[in-house]
């Protein structure tokens, strides 16, 4: 029985038999923490005494079982009593009583020897005692203590006691005489509790006070497995899925918590979307607390994250000492903890994620109207993709199309693309198809996945766009943005035939005006620079396929253009792309020269075109045989695209590359970018 498993069973109020010391899966990620344990109690000979705690399902069984396993080679006589839930937390004794019943399995004379020297032993023996209310605690202490010190004199004894949270008030009485006495013989005890349980209100609250200060007595709280050990735990589940993905995305979910980690993977095998024991115990859990505290956690289960004081408090309606009141109930009752800039959410995400799916539709939908309406009531409390997944939940398609689109522009100038790329997508999934911003919003994605380093992504989205009906304009657009995404990829796409298409379909949506001198008279900017961005696209892959005669016709009308249209920095970048144009020496130092120049206009500015010239740059010279001044201009194009935020965008990424492989070796390396 795994210790997922033993932990639903003692939930439910089960009495289970002696611990299992073999596991289905392998001990993992806890050598340290059992090397803590094994000093505490002195192994191998023990001789101490030590308090064990640690969440629901944090792996204290299984650290138990571990030591049992050990000390058991090693000739220790292992006893266990269990406390359980429920029905069992009544019964006087309880786990004692199991504690005395395997001694008497063991070594039934030492016990016969005890309890003719100590008849109040007798109240110990299941199915023989008497009522232990006649006898003083103190001399039931007694007689249990000299028991085993007893069997101590045989061999070493390890005693535990597990789950003292939901022990009786004699149980914890007769446990803290134990460790308050000690033991003269080789014999250790360890006590175990939920400190999830353990609120400040709890019976055993008082009792961890005195224990904590008794000498001798070592306490080892049992935090979550480090995130590789959980990858590791659930990889070795039976079943278990093989994609790492999914691996790391169960790992991520369960944080921390190894019974957790055991029911999702569990629940991934079966299809369902949680485990139903794992369920089970976190609703428990929640039930426990009055009416009003669980209409405050239904509420804070949608938020999905830590939430503002005044915004929780706006959605459930109650009055702040009210409000104020439940949240300090829910976590004493270790269901909810404060972060350091005050706002509240779940301890462990799994319990909200529970609660949520327990929702009544109708309920669900109003929560998150309330949500919705409080954050744009208050925009300070919320970000804009807290915005748009309550308005998408609650109905509201275009506000949450909108706060999307907002939030990705906000993620792309803060140097995210990748979340940039999530918002993107999400919009594009609310929108309709006649929506007249989902060309734009798919090129947009496909720019900030070339620039997390995905450009491969990128063609898939634009891939997927072009297969849906657009007019002339969008799919010129689509067209010219696929172009410049295969770029530097030895892919089979003729980007010359895409952006030729692209310039005939924009050309014909947009002819361009001419003066009665035939000059390119004004025209609405929008569209101007249009223009110019799909002559660009037109001029790389003109450039990339060599053919540099056309490429310096396109090059002069676009630098025409962007003068006219007050754009210096399109003309340097057209000025770098043709920098790539010719193979004779005299074309080389032209092209070094040009660099330079563009670097020097450039020096100091926040355009991207600074790092290709860098590139090429050091490409020129590594060709021309100066390493080490290579190596220093690959470098600096990567500390630049890094600076700009473009650290994985094609020539910063080539340009890390470059500089660490031409600073180690002196071989010929095929340049993509060249």
């Amino acid at each position: 029985m795994t210790g997922g498993a033993q932990l639903a069973r003692l939930e439910l109020g089960t009495i289970i038999g002696p611990m299992s010391t073999r596991y289905r899966t392998p001990f993992v990620g806890r050598a340290a923490e059992l090397e803590a344990l094994r000093r505490a109690v002195g192994a191998p000979d023990v001789s101490g005494l030590a308090v064990l705690a640690g969440d629901a399902g944090i792996g204290k069984t299984r650290l138990l079982d571990e030591l049992v396993s050990q000390l058991t080679d090693d000739g220790v006589l292992v006893l266990m009593g269990h406390c359980v839930g429920q029905a069992g937390s009544g019964l006087a004794y309880l786990p004692l009583l199991e504690l005395v019943a395997e001694a008497e399995r063991v070594c039934p004379d030492v016990v016969a020897e005890i309890v003719d020297r100590q008849p109040s032993l007798e109240l110990l023996r299941p199915g023989r005692g008497g009522r232990h209310d006649a006898v003083p605690p103190a001399v039931i202490a007694d007689s249990l203590h000299a028991l085993l010190e007893a069997l101590a004199q045989r061999r070493p004894v390890l005693a535990i006691v597990e789950d003292l949270h939901w022990a009786d008030q004699a149980t914890r009485d007769l446990v803290t005489v134990l460790l308050t006495r000690g033991f003269a013989g080789p014999l250790a005890l360890v006590v175990t509790y939920r400190s999830d349980d353990v609120h400040r209100r709890h019976d055993l609250h008082e009792t961890l006070t005195i224990w904590t200060r008794l000498p001798g007595v070592h306490r080892l709280e049992l935090g979550p497995l480090p995130t590789g050990s959980m990858r590791h735990l659930v990889s070795v589940q039976p079943g278990a899925p093989t994609d790492r993905d999914q691996v790391d995305g169960i790992a991520a979910r369960a944080d921390g918590n190894a019974f957790f980690a055991e029911e999702l993977v569990a629940a991934t095998v079966a299809g369902r979307p949680l485990g139903d024991d794992l369920a089970r115990v976190l609703r428990v859990r929640v039930e426990r607390l009055g009416q009003p505290a669980q209409k405050v956690l239904r509420a804070l289960a949608l938020a999905e994250r830590q939430v503002d004081h005044t915004l929780l408090e706006a959605v459930v309606d109650l009055p702040a000492e009210e409000l104020d009141e439940v949240l300090s109930g829910g976590i004493d009752h270790h269901l909810l903890e404060v972060r350091p800039d005050g706002r509240v959410g779940f301890r462990h995400a799994l319990l909200g994620e529970t609660l949520a799916e327990g929702l009544l539709p109708g309920e669900r939908k109003r929560l998150h109207q309330r949500y919705l309406v409080a954050l744009q009531a208050h925009p300070s409390l919320g970000s804009p993709a807290e915005v748009a997944r309550h308005a998408a939940r609650a109905g509201e398609v275009e506000v949450a199309v909108s706060a999307r689109l907002e939030a990705a522009a906000a993620a792309a100038g803060a140097g995210a693309p990748q979340d940039a790329v999530r918002h993107y997508e999400k919009a594009l999934a609310l929108m309709s198809a006649g929506d007249t911003r989902r060309v734009a919003t798919t090129v947009a994605a496909a720019e900030a996945s070339s620039l997390a380093g995905s450009s491969l992504h990128a063609l898939d989205l634009l891939g997927d766009a072009l297969e849906d009906e657009h007019d002339d304009e969008g799919r010129a657009l689509l067209l010219a943005a696929r172009s410049d995404a295969a770029g530097g990829f030895d892919l089979p796409i003729d980007r010359v035939a895409l952006t030729e298409e692209a310039l005939e379909l924009y050309w014909g949506a947009h002819p361009a005006p001419l003066t009665e001198t035939g000059d390119t008279a004004s025209e609405p900017a929008e569209v101007a620079l249009t223009r110019l961005s799909l002559l660009q696209s037109r001029l790389e892959a003109l450039v990339d396929d060599g053919l540099y005669r056309e490429a310096w016709e396109v090059a002069e009308r676009v630098e025409t253009l962007a003068a006219a249209a007050h754009e210096p920095r399109l003309v340097a970048r057209v000025r770098a792309s043709m920098s790539r144009a010719g193979g004779s020496d005299q074309d080389r130092a032209a092209a070094l020269r040009v660099l330079q120049e563009i670097r020097q206009e450039l020096r100091g500015t926040d355009d991207p075109t600074q790092v290709r010239v860098l590139y090429r740059l050091g490409h020129l010279a590594y060709q021309d045989g100066e390493i080490a001044d290579a190596v220093r201009l690959f470098a600096e194009g990567a500390q630049l695209a890094q600076r700009l935020g473009r650290p994985l965008a094609p020539y910063g990424m080539e340009s890390g590359f470059q500089g660490r492989s031409r600073g180690s070796t002196s071989a010929t390396w095929t340049v993509r970018w060249s």
